[in-house]
């Protein structure tokens, strides 16, 4: 689903379309301490390592219908760009990189940013805790932590990916 502009985000609202694998709702964006850091980490490889989806910082949402756009503060777009991309190079391995940064304006102090997220190909995506690692992955109830053998099958899904991609360039190639 792509969400470019506010009528894209009235339209959340008033259609009541409800938090699902491929969408997620935030009223705050913190970053302050560790724990927000790594929630905000949790979230982005949950979509990245599942079937990609949108984080969206600024609605507010009751049992996961937007109630409410309230927007977020930011002083500096590319700033909180930076400040996003280095949490995400420190605490995920390896590195997410299928993202993209969208600020929608609601208001002149106020907006809203959506994070669209890929599916990746070089997946499963950890997130660094302390001395280890957790991985995550999403579905229609939000994120979870993956057992062994989601771990295992994300693994060989990831390198079955990467030898049909192989596979069909040859075979392109020959013809």
């Amino acid at each position: 689903m792509k969400i470019n502009s506010i009528e894209d985000l009235n339209s959340l609202k008033e259609n009541q379309i409800s938090e699902s694998k491929e969408i997620d709702y935030k009223e705050l964006l913190a970053l302050t301490s560790p724990t927000d850091k790594t929630n905000f980490i949790q979230n982005l490889t949950s979509f990245s390592n599942a079937i990609g989806g949108n984080l969206i910082y600024g609605i507010k949402a009751k049992d996961g219908i937007p109630t409410e756009i309230t927007g977020i503060e930011t002083n500096n777009n590319d700033s909180l760009k930076l400040q996003l991309d280095n949490i995400i190079q420190d605490l995920t391995s390896p590195r997410v990189s299928n993202y993209n940064f969208k600020f929608i304006p609601i208001s002149e102090a106020r907006q809203v940013l959506v994070i669209e997220i890929q599916k990746s190909w070089n997946s499963p995506h950890a997130v660094k805790i302390n001395k280890g690692f957790v991985f995550y992955s999403r579905n229609s109830a939000g994120k979870f932590p993956l057992d062994i053998f989601e771990i295992r099958n994300l693994f060989l899904e990831s390198s079955a990916q990467i030898e049909n991609a192989k596979s069909f360039r040859i075979k392109r190639i020959t013809e």
